[in-house]
């Protein structure tokens, strides 16, 4: 019989390699996988749980009048967005006065006369002007015999 010659360490260090090689081939494709069904079942439980959790559940109820008399009192206040202060003013002269300041007053009550020799003739100017306009105004109906 042929006598096998012992294998000398560099004829053994490949095949030493070639076992780690595949034992970690084999770890990591065992990692993989591992890694892929923990994915694929985490993916499907949250599907089923988005499923659930999307039917929303809504419950309705009748609206009913309440008994009379009942009144809800909350406590708040009201304020507007923009204010401003509007003020009626003109020029002239207090002609006379008829409530002091700080006084009660009636809705309609007057306050005081105020003799306002400007505005009034400002007005009087305003009707002539318009007087006048109405009179050089062609009238419907008329024939100018000028043409």
């Amino acid at each position: 019989m042929a006598e096998s010659l012992p294998r000398t360490p560099k004829q053994q260090a490949p095949r030493k390699m070639n076992r780690q090689f595949v034992s970690l081939l084999i770890v990591a494709l065992m990692l993989v996988t591992w890694g892929e069904v923990h994915r694929v079942m985490a993916r499907s439980t949250l599907r089923q749980k988005t499923a659930e959790e999307a039917a929303q559940i809504v419950m309705t109820v009748a609206p009913t009048r309440s008994a009379a008399g009942e009144e809800l009192v909350l406590p708040g206040t009201v304020h507007a967005y923009s204010e401003a202060p509007i003020h009626a003013r003109t020029n002239g002269y207090i002609k006379s006065w008829s409530v002091d300041i700080g006084s009660a007053v009636k809705k309609g009550q007057l306050l005081a006369e105020i003799d306002t020799p400007e505005i009034d003739q400002q007005l009087a100017q305003a009707i002539a002007e318009r007087y006048d306009v109405d009179l050089e105004a062609p009238r419907p109906g008329l024939v100018d015999d000028a043409l």
